[in-house]
């Protein structure tokens, strides 16, 4: 998978943290939000199992709420 830039986006975290690849987010005072496009590999293998593995660094603290998604999680107006 890969991160992808996307016109809500506001912020880019992981610029310096070799190896991760920076991701771009956008930020409010409630969540974040990220994109991945998947390779098609990646996408055979989840429709073949169904299953998408989520992992989180958190460096011992506890693990944030998650909320994985195919839906836009904008409210976009027509343009």
């Amino acid at each position: 998978m890969i991160p992808v830039k996307f016109p809500e986006a506001e912020a880019t975290y992981g610029r310096r943290n070799a190896p991760f690849v920076p991701v771009h987010v956008f930020v409010d005072d409630e969540e974040v939000i990220s994109c991945w496009q998947l390779s098609w590999w990646e996408r055979i293998v989840i429709v073949w199992t169904g299953r998408l593995w989520l992992r989180q660094y958190t460096k011992g603290d506890k693990m944030h709420p998650q909320y994985p998604q195919v839906e836009l999680p904008f409210v976009r107006g027509k343009e």
